[in-house]
């Protein structure tokens, strides 16, 4: 069956997966490593209204890709794929749920990092044993 903040709406309804619902799933998973929510957690908000910094063609291939008609999302993965690749990103940071968890020190152009904000336990333990 699957996880169902990350299932298709038509797969929680009883209709046999296909194409459409592996591309939501694709898309919800995408959306979470993102966000650190499902879609369905956010009422599906843009996650450029979550996250700063994503950018805007980011929101239109997951607006698409995670639509509740099945007939609206992309037609396979390619096109989805495809969508994705020609994306430019604008910065190279982490994300907020990243930093717990990265052993990796946010970059200093990264927009979602306060530099000002007091060090996060795992920082400032790295920094007592550097």
């Amino acid at each position: 069956m699957g996880t169902p903040g990350f299932m298709a709406p038509e797969v929680a309804n009883g209709v046999t997966a296909g194409v459409p619902a592996d591309i939501y799933g694709f898309a919800a998973s995408l959306y979470f490593a993102i966000t650190g929510s499902t879609p369905k957690d956010t009422n599906h908000a843009p996650a450029s209204a979550l996250i700063a910094g994503v950018p805007e063609e980011l929101d239109d291939a997951l607006v698409q890709a995670l639509d509740e008609e099945p007939t609206r999302r992309h037609g396979s993965a390619t096109e989805l794929a495809s969508q994705l690749a020609a994306i430019v990103l604008p910065w190279t940071g982490s994300f907020p749920i990243d930093r717990m968890t990265s052993s990796l020190p946010p970059t200093t152009d990264d927009p979602t990092v306060d530099p000002e904000a007091p060090p996060t336990q795992r920082e400032a333990r790295r920094a007592r044993t550097v």
